[in-house]
Parts: structure tokens; sequence; C-alpha cells
């Protein structure tokens, strides 16, 4: 599990980057590279959420090889059965 302090961002690459330690800026007006800012101790609260944040972060732009990486190395199936499906039919 990941530091309940932490971060993970969405960079305009399409990639979703953990900070275990935060520190990152939403700014992006002064052409940052952050799309999207999520802080640990919210997504990591339970499955629903985790499933929450890929979802917000697919629809902000992220890879999909990214949501599929976090969601197999959080075995997002065993506790969403499906989720992948869920997560094109939301979006």
């Amino acid at each position: 599990m990941s530091n309940k302090n932490g971060q993970h961002y969405l960079h305009t690459n399409g990639k979703i980057i953990h900070k275990p330690f935060g520190g990152v800026s939403e700014d992006v007006s002064a052409g940052g590279f952050v799309v999207r800012v999520w802080e640990n101790s919210v997504i990591g609260k339970s499955p629903g959420n985790y499933f929450d944040f890929l979802r917000e972060a697919y629809a902000a732009g992220a890879m999909v090889s990214e949501i599929k990486r976090l969601a197999d190395h959080n075995d997002l199936d065993s506790f969403i059965p499906r989720w992948y499906e869920k997560l094109k039919a939301v979006v």
C-alpha cells in the first residue's frame, strides 16, 4: 500500500506517476506538466475509491496501459470483477 501522505499525478504524457511523499502542485497555469493530482489518503480508502481514481484518470487522459498497470498491481479484479468494462461504460 502507498504512503498515506503520498500522491499520484497524471502527467501530460498520459502516465500516472506516484510520489510517495507528495509535494506535487496542480498549478498548470505556469506551463506545468501536471494534469491532475490525487491524494493517496483518498484513493486508498477502499477498492471503490481506487476505481473512482482510475476512472477519473482515464477521463482526464491517462493511457489505458497505465490504468491497467495500476489495477493489476493492486489486484482490482479481485475486488471489482470486470472493472475494465465498467470503467469504459462510465466514461
